[in-house]
């Protein structure tokens, strides 16, 4: 169908000049699909309503006892001096939001593996995060206190068209043990494009039946799939989001 609007506009503007080429190609909306787009991956990590980065100063002070042992000429004489020397330490510490819960590393890390490498698979364009941040101001300093959340979003802006957020949360009730809700947004516009909550159970095969030797003759016993993996889930939550973002 896409290609078929495309062929109409085309075969319509061929007869225009070419300052009206440019005019209705400056009005023609973004042609440009969710995967075309740079989406800045935000892996079990909040884009929250926070606007700016809070310190908390803090000072610390260490103090200390010299002795200075001046001797005189003769013996048994000689001149005792303590002084005392105070350092004082000032300085501010981030406060950092609180963290989400994480699974463990080496989890993560295989369901993050298989959802990007599947989404990249796809066409999508990821972009990251630290990454956006760190060359925003081509490695210019922004002082001892900068702003992350300010840094953050012009990155963003700049670097990024869509957020893609994807929390996770244990829940022992689902097949995986986890829950997702995945979150796309128009960065610029703020419109909500995809907002899915989902257990990623990839489809199981049913048990197995074989037959078994024994005593008595042949037995039939049925065996079960293998535990889903962490890659099957990585897998199916991109799977499930490429569906979602096919359909808008």
């Amino acid at each position: 169908m896409t290609l078929i609007r495309q062929g109409v506009r085309l075969l319509l503007l061929a007869a225009l000049p070419l300052g009206a080429l440019q005019a209705a190609d400056a009005e023609a909306p973004d042609q440009k699909t969710s995967l075309e787009k740079r989406i800045a991956l935000f892996w079990n990590k909040e884009f929250t309503d926070s606007l700016t980065t809070g310190y908390k100063s803090h000072a610390r002070a260490t103090a200390s006892l010299r002795t200075d042992v001046y001797r005189g000429s003769e013996p048994g004489h000689g001149v005792q001096v303590s002084k005392g020397v105070t350092e004082v330490v000032t300085g501010a510490k981030r406060l950092e939001e609180p963290d989400r819960e994480q699974l463990a590393e080496s989890t993560d890390w295989a369901i993050e593996g298989a959802f990007s490498d599947r989404l990249i698979i796809a066409g999508a364009t990821l972009v990251d995060r630290n990454v956006i941040m760190r060359t925003l101001g081509k490695g210019e300093s922004y002082g001892p206190l900068p702003d992350i959340q300010s840094i953050e979003t012009s990155a963003l802006l700049d670097k990024a068209d869509l957020l893609m957020e994807v929390l996770v949360t244990e829940d022992a009730s689902s097949l995986t043990g986890l829950r997702f809700r995945v979150s796309v947004t128009n960065i610029e516009s703020g419109r909500v494009t995809v907002r899915h909550v989902t257990v990623a159970a990839p489809l199981r095969p049913p048990p197995q039946a074989v037959w078994q030797p024994t005593e008595n003759g042949y037995e039939k016993i049925f065996l079960e799939p293998p535990p889903i993996s962490a890659e099957e889930i990585g897998h199916t939550l991109a799977e499930e989001l490429l569906a979602k973002l096919a359909a808008r």
